[in-house]
């Protein structure tokens, strides 16, 4: 399923669109998942040195680094790159992340309510997220 299809077909859509971050807490909570970034790199010339901007927030598959788990589900982060709205400037780096550093990424930080939903939305469709082992 790609992600437009998520942004208007299932309650998924709210996770992939502005509660990345929560929902990937959520995984790292319930599965032990390593949590992931996508970033945005720039080069700020004023100060000569590199930004980076969170975009995108997942779980590590735990086998395989070249895989994510987000809203959508589980699939290559290769497509979650490419589902990421960003800047034409710059470039895209997946990057390990923590619970703290995405909590520090907003003026805000993670919403704990965000996350406790997350966690009821992502036990109630486990199929979708769970890594079973074979």
């Amino acid at each position: 399923m790609k992600l437009w299809e998520i942004l208007f077909e299932n309650d998924a859509g709210i996770y992939c669109s502005g509660l990345c971050g929560e929902f990937a807490v959520a995984l790292s909570e319930m599965f032990g998942f390593k949590l992931g970034s996508i970033v945005q790199v720039t080069h700020d010339e004023d100060y000569d040195e590199d930004v980076y901007t969170l975009v995108h927030a997942f779980a590590f598959h735990p086998t395989d680094n070249s895989v994510g788990i987000d809203a959508v589900g589980i699939r290559p982060i290769a497509e979650m790159m490419e589902d990421v709205v960003v800047s034409s400037e710059g470039k895209l780096e997946v990057q390990p992340t923590s619970r703290i550093a995405l909590d520090e990424q907003g003026m805000e930080g993670l919403y704990k309510e965000s996350i406790i939903d997350a966690a009821k939305y992502i036990k109630a469709n486990r199929k979708r997220y769970e890594v079973v082992s074979s």
